[in-house]
């Protein structure tokens, strides 16, 4: 598990936060506009760095698993509950992402009344 962690999992989990920061800069939705682009970024990085922290504690257990016989190897236990649990969150900011429910943060609000105030044909009392 170190192996696939470190080079397939990892990599994969800094991926989807850097093309989510990417696809939130360039797209209508923006970073901090809509709670739930926000919920999924922190949540994403919240993820990304638990795992990141978790990944040196596997890395130790598949050290001790390579040398133990069959005897320690079953009372080692597993680690499987962090996976589901990760699993878990993950295919929640998943459906949140596909869902995209409404709600605007107020920063959402202060934009979208900016661009209203100046969308062009529009006279604002400024104007007058």
């Amino acid at each position: 598990m170190a192996l696939v962690g470190w080079y397939a999992v990892v990599p994969l989990a800094a991926g989807a936060l850097l093309t989510g920061v990417v696809m939130g800069a360039v797209t209508k939705w923006g970073l901090l506009r809509h709670y739930w682009v926000v919920i999924s970024l922190v949540g994403t990085i919240v993820l990304t760095a638990v795992l990141v922290f978790h990944m040196p504690d596997v890395s130790a257990r598949a050290d001790i698993a390579r040398v133990a016989d069959d005897e320690h190897l079953l009372m080692m236990g597993s680690d499987i509950a962090h996976a589901v649990i990760g699993l878990v969150l993950l295919i929640g900011i998943l459906v949140l992402n596909i869902y995209k429910p409404n709600g605007l943060t107020r920063y959402g609000w202060r934009k979208e009344r900016a661009e209203r105030a100046h969308a062009p044909g529009r006279r604002t009392a400024a104007s007058t």
